[in-house]
């Protein structure tokens, strides 16, 4: 996902300046956050890594991801999986400032 949606842009201004790739991945990923914006609950939208992922792969696409939900104006936080926190007395999972997850992307299943 980000070779194909920005690595590639970059790629082609260096090489091929004033072309265009004719790749709107990235437009297309804002305007779908974008869309979803209000069907989601309110308070951050909670962007899940892994530190267990020494290549760093799972980060850096988490990471692009949640760019792009910025980008459509959304309220985000960035988290590792190994982060996240149980509350005993709601019963709900809490993000490292102790705020429920209401809302969670996560690339690969925990």
């Amino acid at each position: 996902l980000v070779e194909a949606a920005s690595a590639q842009w970059f790629w082609m201004e260096d090489r091929f300046p004033g072309a265009d790739q004719w790749n709107s991945l990235h437009e297309r990923l804002v305007d779908a956050w974008k869309r979803q914006a209000p069907l989601l609950p309110p308070g951050p939208l909670h962007f899940v890594h892994s530190d267990g992922d020494e290549i760093g792969e799972d980060l850096m696409t988490v990471a692009y991801l949640r760019e792009t939900a910025d980008q459509a104006g959304l309220q985000t936080h960035a988290l590792s999986v190994e982060e996240i926190g149980w509350d005993r007395l709601s019963g709900r999972f809490v993000d490292d400032r102790l705020r429920f997850i209401r809302s969670c992307f996560k690339l690969y299943p925990w």
